[in-house]
């Protein structure tokens, strides 16, 4: 699994066209100050222990995001 995280002061979003997959409760415009924004890939080596990919993962958002205090 590969990890992207981004911490910012500031970011905002824009949905400009409903998907096939979006939520019916989807926010389509926001803002937010202090964020950590995650990009998450999966490869095909994960799904050999796709639980442990998910703890790994999870662990290091939650440890970056407590070193940051967002």
């Amino acid at each position: 699994m590969r990890l992207l995280l981004i911490h910012s002061d500031h970011i905002e979003y824009e949905a400009r066209k409903k998907t096939k997959v979006a939520e019916e409760d989807a926010v389509p415009k926001d803002a937010l100050d202090e964020a950590l924004t995650v990009f998450c890939a999966v490869e095909s080596v994960d799904e050999e222990n796709i639980e442990d990919a998910i703890r790994q993962a999870t662990d290091e958002v939650v440890s970056t995001a407590r070193q940051l205090g967002t």
